[in-house]
């Protein structure tokens, strides 16, 4: 994965399996990204 300084770790929003929510750990950060709410 991608790292985001910011945000954690970036993963890709619309493949399959990504379900980008925050119940299931994930956020959006603010260009719609699919991130992980826990650091690489």
């Amino acid at each position: 994965m991608t790292k985001d300084n910011y945000y954690g770790c970036i993963k890709k929003c619309g493949e399959p399996g990504c379900t980008c929510d925050y119940a299931n750990g994930f956020v959006r950060n603010y260009d719609g990204r699919c991130i992980d709410k826990v650091d690489c």
